[in-house]
């Protein structure tokens, strides 16, 4: 799920980089191209669905860039998981559902697919009033003739979910401050059939936020790995060993090396296109080496057939 947009660009362009127009300086551009090729590459970090619970999202401070935060975790998506205690449905428009997991509550607002209302009016005129010299007996024949799903119940948008007190729901959604409070902008809700879906996530949760809250060992040892590369000195020879024995090492074994570090970061899983971007390399090569990780139980599929962790 990571370094993917699963909400249609969601909030702007994909990892926040600029796609023409703007206040893009392409005279700054031109004076570095390796900088310029750098910069364009999507910022996955950016993208990361967090695992949290609802006392973390009650806990969230609001950052100087609009973002919330918590625990050291930047919540620009988040997945949390709760149990419906409350159903508010007096409104035609929405409905509003109160939720709680042990740790907090708080409320969410789903609002209704009109559609399916609309096209069940434009069947029943179709229905009488078709008098057109199309061929057709109606027009539900024509939209099917011509690939027409207007009348479909698939349209784009929430349809009026049904739920009822004491499911377990898992929610992913954005948090945005509307009036000084703390405001949930649900994208996608789900009934939780599975049980263990409830552990995998509490888990999930348990291992990003200990993650980040010893990130800033990794942060530093990343930052003098950095600094060393700026000047020659008598380590050099060490690191142009550790090189040789990178390169020297099978594509599976390599792919392994990358999972594990980046699943530091990356909680719900590497992307298989992230790896085939950073290895340079088609889908297909990484696949064969993903397939031989998976059958050797050394890596597991996460949320998503394409996202990976190690064991």
């Amino acid at each position: 799920m990571s370094g993917f947009d699963p909400y249609g660009n969601f909030g702007g362009s994909s990892g926040g980089h600029l796609d023409g127009g703007g206040f893009d300086n392409h005279n700054n551009n031109n004076s570095n191209s390796t900088s310029q090729n750098f910069n364009d590459k999507p910022v996955y970090q950016k993208q990361f669905i967090s695992p949290v619970t609802i006392k973390m999202i009650n806990d969230a401070q609001l950052q100087l860039d609009g973002s919330f935060s918590t625990h050291n975790i930047n919540l620009n998506y988040i997945r949390f998981i709760g149990v419906i205690r409350n159903i508010d449905n007096q409104n035609d428009t929405h409905t509003i559902y109160k939720l709680e997991d042990g740790t907090g509550d708080t409320t969410i607002r789903i609002w209704h697919n009109d559609d399916d209302d609309d096209n069940n009016n434009n069947n029943l005129n179709n229905n009488h009033n078709d008098n057109d010299n199309d061929g057709f007996d109606n027009d539900d024949d024509a939209n099917a003739a011509f690939g027409d799903d207007n009348n479909s119940n698939n349209n784009s948008g929430f349809k009026k979910p049904k739920f009822s007190s004491n499911d377990y729901v898992e929610c992913v959604a954005t948090i945005r401050e509307f009036n000084s409070k703390i405001q949930l902008y649900c994208q996608k809700i789900s009934k939780i059939n599975d049980f263990n879906q409830i552990s995998y996530h509490l888990l999930n949760v348990a291992y990003n936020y200990l993650n980040h809250k010893n990130g800033n060992n990794s942060s530093l040892k990343n930052n003098n790995q950095s600094d060393s590369n700026l000047f020659v000195d008598e380590n050099n020879n060490n690191n142009q060993q550790q090189q040789n024995n990178q390169s020297n090492k099978s594509l599976s074994e390599r792919l392994y090396d990358f999972i594990t570090e980046h699943s530091k970061t990356m909680s719900d899983g590497v992307p298989m296109k992230f790896m085939a971007q950073e290895f340079d390399m088609g889908i297909q090569e990484i696949e064969k080496g993903i397939t031989s990780l998976v059958e050797e139980g050394r890596i597991f599929t996460t949320t998503d057939d394409d996202q990976f962790l190690p064991l």
